[in-house]
């Protein structure tokens, strides 16, 4: 009769990387391409959503000047000269894209500082998710703040007010979005009703407001 004896696996013991090793491979990943270091995110039909490239002169000066809309992610692709992003509002704190160069949100618009550089440039890719940005707005509900939302026919938002906790309707201390979207249901724009994030609007005057 034969017997099998059960041989229980012998253990391959695999070096780690040393030090220098792993310093080597972060070198060789950061010069790839952004298409092979970064996976581009899908909307909620699964669709890949590329990002929107941005490339900003800084030879003229600017003090908090709009540059882009809303996003989950910013990198920097090419920062020539010095400068400081500003994420949501103008006067917040400075962010400095060459020590930062991968900025991850959500946030809803991003202002740029910079002094007169002549022949220098920045130029950065915005990533934007429809889920993202609809998780942040309905996130907000858990913060300070009371939040209206009013939906369109196919559930998707349209108007976003955002205003202190307990806050009238009928009171100039609301915030007001309004949010466009193409024939697939997606996303494409996001504005401010007077074109400003100041929070002096009425919510129950939403849809008279001309926003940008």
């Amino acid at each position: 009769m034969k017997v099998t004896i059960p041989v229980s696996p012998k253990k391959v013991q695999f070096p780690t990387k040393t030090r220098a090793e792993s310093l080597l491979q972060q070198i060789a990943d950061s010069l790839k391409p952004l298409s092979e270091r970064f996976t581009i995110p899908e909307n909620r039909d699964g669709r890949a959503i590329a990002p929107e490239t941005y490339q900003v002169d800084l030879s003229t000066p600017r003090n908090g000047e709009l540059i882009a809309p809303w996003g989950f992610r910013l990198v920097v692709e090419e920062a020539q000269g010095k400068c400081s992003f500003h994420l949501n509002r103008p006067e917040a704190a400075p962010i400095d894209p060459r020590l930062h160069p991968d900025i991850h949100g959500p946030f809803e618009r991003v202002f740029l500082t910079n002094t007169a550089q002549a022949g220098r440039i920045i130029k950065f890719l915005v990533y934007q998710s429809q889920a993202a940005l609809l998780f942040n707005l309905r996130s907000e509900v858990d913060r300070d703040f009371t939040v209206k939302i009013e939906n369109d026919g196919n559930g998707n938002p349209v108007y976003v007010g955002k205003a202190p906790k307990g806050a009238a309707t009928s009171a100039a201390v609301w915030q007001v979005r309004k949010l466009s979207y193409d024939v697939n249901q997606s996303v494409t724009d996001v504005q401010f009703a007077g074109g400003s994030n100041a929070f002096d609007k009425i919510y129950d005057n939403r849809a008279t407001f001309t926003y940008s």
